[in-house]
C-alpha cells in the first residue's frame, strides 16, 4: 500500500520538478517536501488545493490513494469513450 509520502514524490517526479522546485512552487521549504515525502509531515489544505488547481492533481489519488494520479480535460464521459477505443485498439477491433 502507497503513503501519501510515496503518493506525493511520484507526483513530483511526473511533473520532473525538484524538491526545491516543487516547494518554490508551493511557497514550502525543500525540508519540508523532503518530510512530505518520508511521510514525517502533511501538507496544508491550501497547498493541496494549489496542487490541484495548478498542476490537475487528483487529490483523492493524493490523499487516499484512490484513482489516477491527474485530472485530464476530458469529462468523465470522454474518459470512458477513450478507454474503451483504447480496449478496442489493442485487440484490433
Amino acid at each position: 500500500m502507497t503513503t501519501f509520502g510515496s503518493r506525493l514524490k511520484e507526483i513530483r517526479k511526473h511533473l520532473s520538478f525538484s524538491q526545491q522546485d516543487l516547494a518554490d512552487k508551493l511557497n514550502l521549504t525543500r525540508s519540508s517536501i523532503s518530510k512530505c515525502e518520508k511521510d514525517k509531515s502533511f501538507v496544508s489544505e491550501e497547498t493541496l488545493k494549489i496542487l490541484a488547481l495548478t498542476y490537475k492533481v487528483n487529490l483523492n489519488y493524493l490523499v487516499a490513494g484512490l484513482g489516477t494520479p491527474f485530472h485530464s480535460n476530458m469529462s468523465e464521459k470522454e474518459e470512458i469513450l477513450a478507454e474503451v477505443q483504447k480496449m478496442f485498439a489493442q485487440r484490433g477491433l
